[in-house]
């Protein structure tokens, strides 16, 4: 499961300014803080440990803290424009939670907290109708759990065995194609919605000392329907991994021992994008304007937690 959290909101300014820079906000909550999603360069939203919810419609210069209800964690945040969005997670009673607001966060009602014992990690909507969430169950059960939508959430299906042990993330291209990435270092595929998931990849990193083992991915993104990037690494190791066409394969790019194990990945359009995490050296942001052909180190505030997930505005 996760380990690397935030407490403190950085914020990337100037998209395209010669004077970009990274600056740090302290966080209005002393809970952990798991998501941040940005629709346009105003409206932005984060969720936390404690049922904690922020919400900035001024580009992040102040933000109104929400407590939702007595749930256990707001892990997921997914807003499509700025009124309609989904948080996934769990309450207190280890059920899975699926919470909509079509008021851009105003107020939410609960959609589903059916299933007993599962951690729900993320969400991806490609439209008002269509969308899927995945999870696990609780220790020792590593088991993945994907449900879909096709009514904009009004009712969940459980799927097949997506056949990844405790996902991270889901992402999807289309109706029909999407990708999901798991902490044993799992990458699965679906082309019919959700309904039946193959392994397409499986991350290892190989010491050349001896040894090895997996490598955790923590999530993927796609530029476009063919490329795609899954980010992840453990004890310091800085795992990349992408795909040229659609998902069918991947190669690693990038196996950095001694590096920062990374968690969070955003591509603005094809060419810039950019990746965070933390490891022994602390936290780290990566930039790429060449569409992840190479990755350069940005300077940044001093933090003494890691980065687990942002996003550019």
């Amino acid at each position: 499961m996760k380990t690397l959290l935030t407490i403190t909101i950085l914020l990337w300014l100037g998209f395209t300014s010669a004077f970009s820079q990274w600056i740090s906000q302290p966080s209005p909550t002393s809970a952990y803080l798991f998501d941040v999603q940005f629709v346009g360069r105003q409206n932005g939203w984060i969720v936390g440990d404690s049922s904690v919810f922020l919400r900035t419609t001024d580009a992040g210069v102040t933000w109104t803290k929400q407590t939702l209800a007595d749930f256990k964690v707001l892990y997921r945040v997914k807003f499509l424009n700025p009124f309609q969005g989904w948080i996934v997670g769990s309450t207190k009673g280890n059920r899975s939670l699926i919470l909509n607001t079509t008021n851009g966060g105003s107020s939410w009602i609960v959609q589903d907290s059916s299933y007993s014992g599962v951690y729900l990690q993320s969400v991806s909507f490609i439209d008002s109708l269509h969308g899927w969430t995945v999870g696990s169950a609780y220790f020792p059960d590593t088991l993945g759990r994907i449900y879909r939508t096709t009514n904009g959430g009004k009712t969940w299906v459980t799927v097949a065995s997506p056949k990844v042990a405790w996902p991270n993330d889901i992402f999807f291209v289309d109706t029909l194609k999407g990708f999901a990435v798991g902490e044993y270092g799992g990458i699965v595929r679906t082309t019919d919605g959700g309904v039946t998931w193959q392994e397409v990849y499986r991350a290892y990193w190989m010491n050349p000392l001896g040894g090895g083992g997996t490598e955790p991915l923590r999530k993927v993104f796609f530029t476009t329907r063919d490329s795609g990037w899954a980010i992840g690494g453990i004890s310091g190791v800085e795992t990349k991994v992408r795909t040229t066409d659609g998902g069918v394969t991947w190669q690693i790019s990038n196996i950095t021992p001694n590096g920062s194990s990374l968690h969070g990945l955003w591509f603005g359009d094809s060419k810039n994008g950019w990746t965070v995490g933390g490891g022994p050296g602390g936290l780290v942001i990566e930039r790429t304007t060449d569409g992840g052909m190479t990755w350069v180190k940005q300077q940044h505030p001093s933090d003494p937690q890691a980065l687990s997930y942002f996003e550019a505005v």
